[in-house]
């Protein structure tokens, strides 16, 4: 039994969410110039 790598693991599920939330803004960023691009 070892507290902080249970510690450690919520951190890094904080930051992988985190993670996945900027890259689905980025997709949505990209997604808007591919479509504004093709005009």
């Amino acid at each position: 039994y070892y507290p902080h790598i249970f510690l450690y693991g919520d951190r890094f599920r904080k930051v992988h969410i985190m993670f996945e939330g900027e890259l689905n803004i980025l997709r949505v960023v990209f997604r808007i110039l591919i479509i504004r691009g093709s005009d």
